[in-house]
């Protein structure tokens, strides 16, 4: 009953994802089961994307308990006199700071190649037909001023 439950699962992402899944939960595809089958399904692959989740931000976590800046931190607290359970708590708050940084970081890195990519292909288009006009109205009139947010920071900021 379990490998007939996950084929009809299976088959149901692959036409079109897990989320028109639960949406077209009364469809006449998705009649073969109930309203419950399909609430308990649903139920049950959030807990395991989250703990897919966790498990990936685990092990990005481990990654950044190896920086040397963390390595640093912990051996100066350990010389001061900070030991144990205190000491294994600031190794994981500098941890999670490092990759908060480093995230924020990375999200600002895909902000500039997305604005490269749009500016990219609107210098692209002004070339093609009717580009003699557009260039005649943007020469009249004074540019626009873009309008450019950058990421939410989502920790403090280090100032050593």
């Amino acid at each position: 009953m379990v490998l007939v439950i996950v084929g009809k699962v299976v088959s149901e992402l692959e036409k079109g994802g897990f989320d028109q899944t639960v949406v077209s939960s009364g469809n006449a595809a998705s009649g073969d089961f109930s309203e419950d089958l399909w609430k308990t399904v649903r139920e049950v692959s959030s807990v395991v994307l989250e703990d897919m989740e966790k498990a990936k931000r685990k092990e990005k976590m481990k990654n950044f308990l190896q920086a040397e800046e963390v390595k640093e931190m912990c051996r100066f607290a350990g010389e001061v006199g900070i030991r144990g359970e205190m000491l294994r708590e600031y190794s994981f708050k500098w941890e999670r700071e490092k990759m908060e940084e480093s995230e924020f970081y990375q999200s600002l890195e895909r902000f500039k190649e997305e604005e490269e990519k749009t500016e990219g292909q609107e210098e692209g288009s002004s070339y093609g037909i009717g580009a003699l006009e557009q260039d005649s109205v943007e020469d009249s009139g004074a540019e626009e001023p873009k309008i450019v947010s950058l990421p939410k920071w989502c920790g403090k900021i280090n100032y050593m």
